[in-house]
């Protein structure tokens, strides 16, 4: 049976995750509206990581105020497929240094949004994404303006 085992990354740490019950929900309600439930049939990986998450949105007592501001944007991201590439890969491809962890866009682009788009590893990251028929699923959450007197 395929598609109900998924393999999470977090940067060296793989997490296997039992979907067989939401698989086969999805698979029902893809079967009611006439789709070919077989399209769910597959098995991928995710990369993703995060970016702006501060955990915490609260209001100060002292100054009822937000700890952060109220705008930050949260997103969640990252390339889906059915083929892999290892960090090792990568950082030979992009001409990393061997000894970081984990690819931030500190190693891939830097400048303005142009300048980013001019980025040879931007390039090249695109190309593999294109290649390897990746997807890119991401989530985008801007926290609430609950109020707060500086935006009322």
């Amino acid at each position: 049976m395929y598609g109900h085992i998924y393999h999470w990354m977090i940067l060296t740490k793989v997490i296997d995750m039992d979907f067989t019950d939401v698989r086969k929900a999805i698979k029902a309600q893809l079967s009611i509206q006439g789709i070919n439930s077989t399209i769910i049939d597959c098995c991928y990986n995710l990369y993703y990581d995060e970016t702006n998450n501060i955990k915490h949105f609260v209001i100060k007592d002292s100054t009822h105020d937000f700890n952060v501001e109220a705008d930050t944007i949260f997103v969640l991201g990252g390339v889906e497929g059915n083929s892999s590439v290892t960090l090792a890969e990568l950082k030979a491809l992009f001409h990393l240094q061997d000894n970081i962890k984990e690819i931030k866009s500190k190693h891939v682009y830097s400048g303005s949004f142009t300048d980013c788009l001019k980025s040879r590893i931007l390039d090249i990251y695109l190309d593999l994404v294109k290649e390897n028929n990746w997807a890119s699923p991401f989530s985008v959450t801007q926290h609430a303006l609950l109020g707060n007197s500086r935006y009322s």
